[in-house]
């Protein structure tokens, strides 16, 4: 993961950055049917960060396994009926880690695109930035991940070297988010936002 700004170091280089493939994974398997099995696959393989459970594998919750497996679930064409979905609960019910977790999923994992545009969105700078802290962190104890990802911490961007996708915090300055072509997006604490411009200009 090459790190630019305070701390950072350089890139890999591009002879190594080939070497990197996720082909062989916990989230690839034959035995994973679904979409949705898949995407439950790549949050268990990441890495709980803080709390009592740290440094061990995240393990979904029966709620979280719940709602990924609705978001997810594929028509017998393999249309994704739900687009949008709204998670609301207390404080410390794992949101952030989860939203961060699908983030990575849709830019590195088994959801990803080719230049895919992935953004969390935010009131302000300050809770836009936690989804990209969390993200940072997930990213630091998955070596595969990380090696095939560059963090810009100035800018709260992470890109992956090998599909160009970009992920991207934002704030609700949405008359600068019009032109922006989103493969998935998080809004955190929407039910807080003044406005419904920057959730209108990501949909």
């Amino acid at each position: 993961m090459g790190l630019r700004g305070i701390g950072g170091r350089s890139l890999k280089s591009r002879g190594d950055l080939e070497t990197v493939t996720l082909e062989s994974n916990a989230w690839s398997g034959p035995e994973l049917k679904t979409r949705a099995a898949r995407v439950i696959a790549f949050c268990e393989d990441l890495t709980v960060t803080q709390g009592a459970g740290a440094f061990t594998k995240l393990k979904l919750r029966p709620w979280q396994r719940r709602f990924i497996e609705a978001i997810y679930y594929e028509d017998k064409n393999g249309g994704r009926p739900v687009r949008t979905a709204i998670m609301s609960m207390g404080r410390k019910n794992g949101k952030t880690q989860l939203a961060a977790a699908l983030a990575l999923c849709h830019l590195s994992g088994p959801e990803a695109e080719p230049r895919g545009e992935i953004y969390s969105c935010a009131n302000d700078r300050f809770q836009a930035g936690k989804i990209f802290n969390e993200m940072m962190a997930l990213l630091a104890h998955h070596e595969g991940l990380a090696r095939r990802t560059n963090v810009i911490r100035f800018r709260k961007e992470i890109e992956d070297l090998q599909n160009g996708s970009i992920y991207a915090a934002l704030t609700a300055e949405a008359k600068t988010k019009m032109g922006l072509n989103p493969s998935f997006v998080v809004y955190d604490e929407l039910g807080q936002a003044s406005g419904r411009a920057l959730y209108d200009a990501m949909d």
